[in-house]
């Protein structure tokens, strides 16, 4: 019985550590692909007959984004992850407020809002402020002044490692 008992948990535990591995990949596996103009991504994407996409930021304002999200006036909250997948001990990651002076849909003023962020993913204004998620955390900042000064960081949740939190909405539905 004994025997019969070791042969299944020796077979278990190697292919828990075979399949469980991290892939090794090769340079040659994953190629650098050069970017894109503002314009050339644009017209890069198909959409459904009688809708259209409009460009209203890019570079230089903004670098390296991954997510955005629009408060109730309108302003833009840009995630730029800078430095990844290499430099997370940097803290490079910061969020972007974008606003449009003009009134013309381009949004042509861009500020700091947080700073020194470790690979945030996601940005979500709710009642002043900004949720903001960046693994393992999601912080808090709020914008007090409204002003253009830098909003002051006042609470941080743990969650659990690499959180798949991006775009939250309300819904009321």
């Amino acid at each position: 019985m004994r025997t019969s008992l070791v042969a299944p948990f020796i077979a278990i535990a190697l292919t828990t550590a075979a399949f469980g591995a991290e892939p090794q990949t090769q340079p040659v596996q994953l190629p650098r692909v050069p970017g894109l103009s503002p314009a050339e991504a644009a017209q890069s994407f198909q959409v459904h007959p009688g809708l259209h996409i409009e460009l209203v930021a890019s570079e230089p304002p903004i670098e390296s984004p991954v997510g955005i999200c629009f408060d109730e006036d309108g302003r833009l909250f840009v995630v730029e992850m800078r430095g990844y997948p290499d430099l997370r001990d940097e803290h490079l990651g910061r969020i972007k407020l974008l606003t449009d002076s003009h009134g013309d849909g381009h949004y042509d003023q861009a500020r700091i809002f947080a700073d020194h962020l470790a690979w945030p993913t996601s940005v979500f204004p709710y009642n002043g402020g900004v949720f903001v998620t960046a693994s393992p955390d999601i912080l808090w900042f709020a914008d007090k002044t409204a002003l253009g000064q830098s909003p002051k960081w006042s609470s941080r949740a743990s969650a659990r490692k690499w959180i798949g939190s991006t775009c939250r909405r309300w819904s009321t539905t």
